[in-house]
């Protein structure tokens, strides 16, 4: 509304976001994405909006209570992820699965001995299936922002304005509240 554009959804798999974005088939890619240097080199991005983290969730019982814990262990992630590449820089096992749900049934099912994942969408799904433990060390914080083709500057510019003003405002984290989800504002 703010920009005066018909905002049209399309909903599809984590994966393919950030290239549907650099292929020019979507103008803004909106799905909890973190800002690297890595996807800077291929992409734009907005000022974030979100500070995530990266937590471990295990299954109760689990001898996994800190990051320490996860050497040679299976660790499933989501395809994609900011999790996964995580696991790959730090050489740790890992399951990868296209969502979350799966990553989570991996889990659940004894497949792999722990899940790592945005810490919102986990304590959603611990909220929901008895049993699972988010622990408390993060593995990661990282921003989340909205990603646009490479050369997008002024789009991005316009799209900030009102970012910084939906965050200054307490807006994007009236939003987080509306869902019950914990909002962290992004460090400046």
């Amino acid at each position: 509304d703010a920009l005066g554009v018909e905002l049209v959804i399309e909903n599809m798999d984590y994966e393919s976001v950030l290239p549907g974005i650099q292929a020019g088939k979507y103008d803004i890619g909106i799905a909890g994405i973190t800002v690297t240097d890595e996807r800077k080199e291929n992409s734009d991005f907005t000022n974030p909006y979100f500070l995530a983290a990266q937590v471990i969730v295990v299954m109760e019982g689990s001898e996994i209570t800190c990051k320490a814990d996860l050497e040679g262990k299976k660790i499933s992630v989501q395809t994609g992820t900011t999790a996964e590449s995580y696991c790959i820089d730090n050489n740790y096992e890992y399951l990868s699965y296209t969502d979350s749900n799966n990553a989570c049934s991996a889990l659940m099912t004894g497949k792999a001995d722990a899940w790592v994942v945005d810490n919102e969408v986990a304590i959603a799904l611990a909220a929901e299936n008895e049993g699972l433990v988010v622990l408390d060390e993060y593995m990661t914080e990282e921003p989340f922002a909205f990603a646009l083709l490479k050369g997008s500057d002024e789009l991005v510019e316009e799209l900030n304005k009102y970012i910084d003003q939906w965050v200054e405002d307490g807006t994007i984290e009236a939003i987080f509240a509306k869902y019950e989800a914990a909002y962290v504002a992004p460090q400046n």
